[in-house]
């Protein structure tokens, strides 16, 4: 019983530091970028740390915490499941845009100034576009969703929780926007797909999804 207790609470620590991995190394990352003005260099080797993230994460799901890197198998569904999903998401992320403006009603507005010269640095050519919206699709969600949310559910036995929790997360990676909208914005989406990721288990659907959703955000954007 006394080995049981002592193999959870190893494996439970296994977990927790991945999670806190998973974080604060992109975080640490884009500190050590932060010396750098913002354009395609910046741009470029912000996007490749998520991708080295998702890497160190794999082998360490494997090799440390002897699991797979999504715990929870990916469910496939038929055309209008995912039809009808990629619909139904898009009507939430209107409602969480509409929740993201509410500051603007009493009077605090956003310096989207960095937002703005990032989406022009992302249409600057072919390949930033596609790459930039490639790598947040599949990393942020492979992050978030598919590796930090099951966990935190296996650790607090909690699905309410967990999902806030990762949902703070996602959210605190676009500080450096200094947004309170895109804060706002980034935590309802969190919580859209989490909970979506919690019931049907389909990663792949928010995925296409989330490329979507900044497929859509960046070819309305105009440069001022």
């Amino acid at each position: 019983m006394n080995n049981d207790l002592t193999r959870t609470e190893r494996d439970n620590k296994f977990l927790l530091c991945g999670i806190i991995f998973s974080f604060i190394f992109i975080l640490l990352c884009s500190f050590i970028l932060s010396p750098m003005a913002v354009g395609l260099p910046k741009l470029f080797y912000s996007r490749l740390i998520t991708w080295v993230d998702i890497l160190i994460l794999y082998f360490y799901a494997r090799k440390i915490e002897h699991r797979k890197y999504l715990l929870w198998a990916e469910t496939w569904y038929g055309p209008v499941f995912y039809i009808k999903w990629l619909f139904l998401l898009f009507l939430l992320i209107i409602c969480c845009g509409i929740i993201a403006r509410i500051p603007s009603l009493f009077g605090l507005h956003d310096n989207e100034a960095i937002a703005r010269r990032v989406m022009a640095i992302v249409k600057s050519n072919n390949f930033t576009f596609a790459f930039t919206l490639i790598t947040a699709g599949v990393t942020e969600e492979l992050i978030f969703r598919g590796y930090v949310l099951p966990r935190l559910e296996l650790l607090t036995k909690n699905p309410y929780i967990s999902l806030i929790i990762t949902s703070l997360l996602f959210a605190g990676l676009h500080y450096g926007y200094h947004s309170l909208s895109e804060l706002l914005f980034t935590f309802c989406f969190a919580i859209v797909c989490g909970a979506h990721y919690q019931i049907y288990k389909s990663i792949s659907t928010l995925i296409v999804f989330h490329i979507l959703v900044d497929l859509i955000a960046l070819s309305i954007h105009h440069p001022q």
